[in-house]
């Protein structure tokens, strides 16, 4: 029933709020997927970013991805899964 990024299971020998973006996969709303220009010291790419929006209107950043193509399979196969909705804002 949790979302979270690190090793292990909230309950295994270790504390839950130590766990990080540990979220509640009730707390969610939709998925979102946004595009952010990056720029580096030699280049300048796009990075397509995959977000839980929760209730409260946070957001919980899930993965960052060169291929909107694949991040959007990726975030219909996860909406499907938790029925809530994909906000796709990739092609603004």
């Amino acid at each position: 029933g949790y979302f979270w990024v690190g090793r292990g299971r909230p309950g295994d020998r270790f504390s839950m709020s130590k766990l990080k973006s540990l979220t509640p996969l009730s707390e969610i709303y939709a998925i979102q997927l946004v595009t952010e220009i990056c720029h580096s010291k030699d280049s300048t790419y796009r990075s397509h970013e995959l977000n839980l929006v929760l209730h409260d209107g946070s957001r919980v950043t899930v993965v960052d991805h060169g291929s909107a193509e694949r991040l959007r399979t990726d975030a219909e196969s996860l909406g499907g899964f938790l029925g809530m909705p994909v906000w796709d804002a990739t092609n603004g």
